[in-house]
């Protein structure tokens, strides 16, 4: 795979564990991910900064232990990021 092709990859994985309400603490997150912790940071930097130019945001739910997208939705990965809302 390339790196286009890693990236596309690995925030797909995210966005579901995202829906899903089933991410975890951070190093959970990561352990799922199959990445070490200081590269999903750096995953998590990247997604929140595509996400912010459409004003949404990715919060993590201390009492759920979990991540969440601050607008009901999903985003579609492809060429450009199109977020969906319902």
């Amino acid at each position: 795979m390339n790196r286009l092709e890693i990236l596309m990859q690995m925030l797909t994985n995210m966005n579901y564990f995202i829906l899903e309400g089933k991410t975890g603490t951070p190093t959970e997150f990561a352990k799922k991910l199959h990445c070490e912790v200081p590269t999903f940071y750096l995953y998590l930097r990247y997604m929140r900064q595509k996400l912010a130019t459409k004003n949404i945001f990715l919060v993590y739910d201390r009492s759920e232990k979990t991540y969440r997208y601050s607008q009901n939705g999903h985003f579609t990965i492809g060429w450009n990021w199109v977020f969906h809302t319902k």
